[in-house]
């Protein structure tokens, strides 16, 4: 079933039921901080053990992560880019 990420869309979870739930107000207890995760490959194994329910917590660097592995899973070619120089309260 993880093969069925294709979009940007199915990622982001707050209005998308996709994969990750973001957050950005540092409050984490019921989940992980985006900044723990240590590969896309964990969060999607955990989404797909958890009958395809949100994996808490991801920020648009977890979400691109995700997105691009996703991606390769398909055999597509394509490379992960994030703007370092935007305010984080605008970037996602």
């Amino acid at each position: 079933m993880i093969f069925m990420i294709f979009s940007a869309s199915k990622v982001n979870s707050n209005d998308d039921k996709g994969v990750v739930w973001g957050r950005w107000d540092g409050e984490y207890k019921d989940g992980k901080s985006p900044s723990s995760w240590s590969g896309s490959v964990k969060i999607l194994k955990q989404w797909s053990e958890n009958k395809m329910n949100p994996v808490k917590y991801g920020q648009c660097w977890v979400f691109s992560g995700v997105l691009v592995t996703g991606k390769h899973m398909h055999r597509w070619i394509c490379l992960d880019f994030l703007n370092y120089f935007v305010n984080a309260a605008t970037c996602c």
